[in-house]
């Protein structure tokens, strides 16, 4: 089934935070350990061209809920992303609870009550015309910011998703770690992204190089059948989701039900009885359809609404 474009879900809106375009930016960021008002945040345009590629990023919600806002798992986040500076051999000036401080002195500074995304990243400053794409740079400084945002929760909007299977395949270990949370890994996801939506689809899953299932894009994917919950393991070409991770607990904690990770086929998608994506910006989305083909009646099946109902409680504390 395809969607049209007049009921299509805004999927940049939902994986990007959730909620609109706001016409009014915060009042600040936090820029290499200062908190600066938003119109000083800027560097030479030269200097973006040689920084975009390095730069490295991490997706972090806080939720508001009965006890204040919630920072849901921040101390992950920032591990994976020092882990993600380390492997592009970036050397930050600042430790991670100088970072964790910066978040927390961002959003008093911004008076944030509400659900915000919040958006650690970081790059190699500086310019210099004889600067290249390709070389690292040990030892130039990097750059460390952080912006954060209000959003709305997707879960509110109950959609379940068609997807497709891409004919774009999803960059293996060998060539593009996903292990590194960076902007250059997504380049495949906008290609494969335009496809899907020029042939009227919400969303897709992506393949490995091995024909096996990866992801989606920006989010872990799950399929459930006779009872068991399944989703590519760690080798499968995958980001190593903390949302993944939390599903996965909650699904074998709370609802007491059998999580394998493992190889998966696009054709077990065809014949579940649910699936859904996981990750930061959807949260815990449900898939109707793959390929044109409904996924168990093509609605919110009930073990997805019982992980987004689990998931909704957790996050807010």
């Amino acid at each position: 089934m395809k969607t049209d474009v007049s009921d299509r879900p805004n999927m940049a809106s939902l994986i990007g935070g959730g909620g609109s375009e706001s016409a009014e930016p915060p009042p600040f960021v936090w820029r290499n350990g200062d908190v600066v008002p938003w119109s000083d945040a800027t560097i030479q345009v030269h200097d973006f061209i040689y920084a975009a590629p390095s730069i490295v990023f991490e997706g972090v919600k806080a939720y508001s809920g009965a006890g204040g806002l919630n920072i849901f798992r921040l101390d992950d986040h920032l591990d994976r992303f020092y882990d993600s500076m380390k492997m592009l051999r970036m050397r930050p000036a600042m430790d991670k609870a100088a970072l964790k401080a910066g978040v927390m002195a961002l959003l008093r500074a911004n008076a944030t009550q509400q659900d915000v995304y919040i958006v650690p990243f970081a790059f190699w400053s500086g310019g210099g015309l004889s600067r290249a794409f390709s070389v690292p740079e040990p030892e130039r400084s990097v750059e460390l910011c952080i912006v954060a945002r209000p959003f709305s929760s997707p879960l509110a909007t109950g959609s379940a998703l068609n997807c497709c299977v891409s004919s774009w395949l999803r960059v293996p270990d060998a060539m593009a770690p996903p292990r590194v949370k960076a902007v250059a890994n997504y380049y495949s996801w906008r290609l494969a992204y335009a496809d899907a939506q020029a042939g009227g689809f919400d969303s897709l899953i992506m393949l490995g190089p091995s024909g096996k299932v990866s992801e989606g894009p920006g989010a872990c994917v799950f399929l459930c059948r006779d009872g068991e919950v399944i989703t590519p393991d760690t080798v499968s070409g995958i980001l190593e989701g903390i949302t993944r991770e939390t599903a996965m607990t909650l699904l074998a904690e709370e609802l007491k039900l059998k999580v394998v990770e493992r190889a998966v086929d696009r054709s077990e998608f065809y014949v579940s009885d649910e699936a859904f994506f996981a990750g930061t910006g959807l949260e815990i989305a449900a898939i109707a359809t793959l390929d044109a083909i409904p996924i168990g009646d093509g609605e919110t099946g009930p073990i997805t609404a019982a992980l987004q109902s689990r998931y909704d409680d957790v996050v807010r504390g």
